[in-house]
């Protein structure tokens, strides 16, 4: 009696994560990783003086430096019978807050939000945290 091959999906699995099918994998990523890297310093990268070259296939080839802001009202909006401080409370709660590229942006949703919700009076404050480290403070009517 001759043991026949077995067809199920699971030995193909199998066959496709042998370990040295899984090393093979990871060290092909890791040198693309790295041959991006070198590039990277090649054009003068060092770290923590100045922000790396953008090059193909590099760790952060997709990373964009965007502005991220805390966005308060004072007084605080009234929502729906709820008052509103600041912008976490206007959403569901996670790790952080809605994103937006400039602080410009920020600026504009506080000042839409008091377009429809806020009182006379109400000023919007931005904290922002900018790209190159700086932090930008600025506080705006909404009038």
């Amino acid at each position: 009696m001759t043991a026949t091959p077995d067809p199920s999906p699971r030995k193909a699995v199998y066959l496709a994560l042998r370990p040295w099918v899984i090393a093979a994998f990871l060290a092909l990523l890791v040198s693309v990783q790295l041959g991006a890297v070198g590039q990277q310093f090649t054009l003068g990268y060092r770290p923590f003086v100045h922000a790396p070259a953008r090059v193909p296939l590099s760790w952060d080839m997709f990373a964009q430096p965007i502005e991220r802001c805390e966005l308060r009202w004072t007084p605080p909006l009234q929502i729906y019978g709820r008052e509103v401080h600041a912008m976490p409370e206007l959403g569901p709660r996670f790790e952080w807050d809605a994103v937006l590229d400039y602080s410009e942006d920020y600026e504009q949703l506080g000042l839409q939000a008091c377009a429809e919700f806020g009182a006379p009076n109400t000023s919007v404050e931005l904290t922002c945290f900018l790209p190159e480290g700086r932090t930008l403070h600025r506080e705006v009517p909404c009038s």
